[in-house]
């Protein structure tokens, strides 16, 4: 007997993936999504953005900037694993234990 479809609470929202896409495709450019009203918004687009890239397998930064007209850009760009990992490494040195999060550090109570 087939499965059904996963519970919609565990449906995973693809409505920033186009975005990551376009990065992606070429050739992991900065690019902008601007028009963005408040803060909030922007909250909640980099939450998609985050979860899309997590998605593709890949690493993403968000940067908010205001623009001239009042709203708010998000400049972002995608990273391979490889260079995320290589750029933290730079940044912070070898060590795992001298970073401000090492996913691999056991979760303290």
């Amino acid at each position: 007997m087939p499965k059904g479809p996963p519970p919609t609470w565990r449906a995973r929202n693809k409505d920033w993936d186009h975005l990551i896409a376009a990065s992606v495709n070429a050739d992991y450019a900065r690019l902008v999504y601007a028009g963005v009203p408040d803060k909030e918004r922007a909250a909640e687009i980099k939450r998609g953005l985050f979860r899309s890239a997590k998605a593709f397998g890949i690493s993403v930064s968000v940067d908010t900037v205001k623009a001239e007209d009042g709203t708010l850009q998000l400049h972002y760009k995608t990273h391979s694993k490889a260079e995320a990992r290589a750029y933290v490494v730079a940044k912070y040195g070898d060590n795992p234990n001298a970073w401000p999060y090492n996913p691999r550090r056991r979760h303290t109570a």
